[in-house]
């Protein structure tokens, strides 16, 4: 593997996926893709970022799915690699700037609930709409409330009005940290 690749799934070892299941766990492939398209959001991972298209539950790359299976195929790897202190730092400095909800899901070890899912989805969704929209530092009031009452409809997801709203302020504030 190459270290770009590997540095990836280092990160993404950090950041709770476990690449033991991968093949077999949904909720792994899930949260590579939720958790690793926020990462490259920042500027500490930006250099290895993967491209991006909004699928079914939200931002999804084929290219990291890829790198996902290669990894779990040589487990070595990762047994034989680790961050250095500027990388434990980065990922650090990552988590700290997610929503408090985030953070709660990536420090979970079982299975992903469906509420977990779904503020996982819906989170990266919205961080996906502000970044491609311009979200970010435009008064939005008019889109905010347009995206909110149209999002349950265009997600399967059990959330609130109130709860997207949030999470709609939580993407702009993730984004303009940088």
């Amino acid at each position: 593997m190459k270290p770009r690749e590997i540095a990836i799934c280092l990160i993404a070892k950090d950041l709770g996926v476990n690449f033991k299941s991968f093949k077999t766990d949904f909720n792994q492939r899930f949260k590579l893709q939720k958790l690793m398209f926020l990462a490259f959001q920042t500027n500490q991972f930006k250099d290895l970022s993967c491209s991006f298209g909004l699928y079914i539950h939200g931002p999804y790359s084929p290219e990291l799915t890829k790198i996902g299976y290669e990894i779990s195929d040589s487990l070595k790897v990762l047994e034989n690699n680790s961050l250095n202190d500027k990388g434990d730092r980065q990922v650090e400095a990552l988590r700290k700037g997610l929503p408090q909800q985030v953070r709660e899901i990536i420090n979970k070890k079982n299975e992903l609930g469906k509420k977990d899912k779904d503020i996982l989805e819906a989170f990266t969704t919205l961080v996906m709409m502000c970044k491609n929209f311009s979200l970010v530092d435009n008064n939005v009031s008019n889109y905010k409330d347009y995206l909110i009452s149209n999002f349950k409809n265009l997600k399967n997801i059990n959330l609130s009005e109130k709860e997207i709203s949030e999470l709609f302020d939580q993407a702009r504030n993730f984004l303009s940290l940088d």
